[in-house]
């Protein structure tokens, strides 16, 4: 039973053609998570820490680029002006989020978003994106719906699902759109097709 990530899920989704069987044999190839390559890591770790403790963000952020090597700091200091900006003068508290996996057959997807929010009194759960290039709508649909599907539903409680794309300061919380389900469920018939067959 292939256990995925939902960024490797979203790219099979949004492939075309035989780019969807590389991305199936680049992820059965593919070694364990490795701590060195998640580039963005400090950052993200720093924005959940950030909102759990509820620090000061000037004096918070500061000290995370401070504690950053050169090269780090030159590529983490947009991001963090960019997630300064977007906090501005919101109401924010935080809460824990709990991790999930959105499932269809014999295939898992590990859904995590980063970060349960409340913001201006609009609770949301929200998974960051933090690459460089601008999300597309196709991307950003797949990713609300597999949230919606996935995550537990509070009762009495509404829930908004938000994809915050830092490197632009772009906060996507449109509605889910339901219609895409079939999709969902042929591209994950596929790719159990292909993963079961594919030889490396």
């Amino acid at each position: 039973m292939p256990t995925i990530s939902l960024t490797d899920f979203v790219d099979f989704v949004v492939g075309v053609g035989p780019t969807k069987l590389t991305k199936v044999l680049e992820i059965k190839r593919r070694t364990k998570y490795q701590l060195r390559f998640d580039h963005w890591r400090e950052l993200r770790e720093a924005i959940i820490v950030f909102h759990s403790e509820q620090r000061d963000k000037n004096e918070y952020f500061k000290a995370l680029l401070n504690s950053l090597d050169k090269s780090k700091q030159s590529s983490y200091e947009p991001l963090v002006k960019r997630y300064k900006s977007f906090l501005g003068r919101k109401q924010i508290t935080s809460s824990p989020v709990e991790r999930t996996t959105w499932e269809y057959k014999q295939l898992k997807v590990r859904i995590n978003p980063e970060l349960s929010l409340n913001i201006n009194n609009k609770p949301y759960l929200v998974k960051l994106y933090f690459k460089a290039p601008s999300l597309t709508k196709s991307r950003v649909d797949v990713i609300l719906l597999l949230m919606k599907h996935a995550l537990p539903k509070p009762r009495e409680v509404t829930v908004n699902y938000g994809l915050l794309d830092v490197q632009h300061n772009r906060l996507y919380d449109s509605s889910p759109q339901e219609r895409l389900i079939p999709l969902l469920h042929g591209e994950a018939d596929s790719f159990l097709t292909m993963w079961n067959e594919a030889t490396l």
